[in-house]
């Protein structure tokens, strides 16, 4: 407006409020991709919520934000100082990174839960905004996921980047040699020998297992009374 100052008047009322553009956000769901189909089916393939194939969000996932580049990371606007730009997901395997400036952002899971490591074979790879697929590429199994660029404008909402997660088991046991083909692994058991036979084992040339002087000592083995052998 007009301002009238008379003599001597000094007016320090007029200001001026500026705004920078709005803020635009990122996220959405790590989840579970029991099919790994790269989709997200929340109710699984027999659509009914409450059963084993239901595709449920993974709770405690750190999801990090970076600089188009891959590397810089964000520092978090909303906290006093630097600090680097992390969500955690919740129950529901949510996650949020809020008040962005408008331009372009890479999101990273850069250490997946173990038993849940191993990203979704179907990809996207490609700033497709479209919800509930999988946005996470993996080089390596268990290792950092990344999703494609992410290009934002002023006042956008993002909700459309999705990781899919397959779990992983794992098989093993015992590799050993069956001495008598019996096809049975022997217990392990410790044994307390008396000095004699200790003095028998000392004189006897060196033993491996699957030898003939590995066969004497479970002769003489046999000769022991019970007490001295502890399960």
């Amino acid at each position: 407006p007009v301002i009238v100052l008379a003599t001597s008047e000094v007016d320090n009322t007029v200001d001026f409020g500026l705004s920078g553009p709005a803020p635009a956000a990122i996220g959405n769901h790590v989840f579970c991709d029991v099919n790994n189909d790269g989709l997200r089916d929340l109710n699984g393939l027999d659509n009914i919520l409450g059963n084993a194939d239901d595709e449920v969000g993974i709770e405690n996932v750190v999801v990090s934000l970076f600089a188009s580049n891959g590397t810089t990371p964000i520092d978090n606007p909303n906290i006093d100082g630097v600090q680097n730009y992390t969500s955690l997901t919740d129950a529901d395997g949510v996650y949020a990174f809020m008040n962005l400036l408008p331009g372009s952002y890479v999101v990273k899971i850069e250490n997946p839960l173990l038993g849940k490591s191993i990203s979704s074979a179907t990809t996207v790879t490609t700033d497709n905004t479209v919800d509930n697929d999988d946005n996470g590429s993996q080089s390596v199994p268990g290792g950092v996921v990344t999703s494609p660029v992410i290009v934002l404008v002023a006042g956008e909402t993002d909700n459309t980047k999705d990781f899919g997660f397959i779990g992983t088991v794992a098989l093993g046991d015992l590799v050993f040699c069956d001495d008598n083909n019996d096809g049975f692994a022997i217990p392990t058991v410790s044994i307390t020998l008396p000095e004699t036979l200790m003095m028998k084992l000392r004189s006897q040339e060196s033993f491996s297992a699957c030898s003939q002087p590995m066969a004497q000592l479970r002769s003489m083995i046999q000769c022991l009374p019970a007490s001295s052998l502890t399960p």
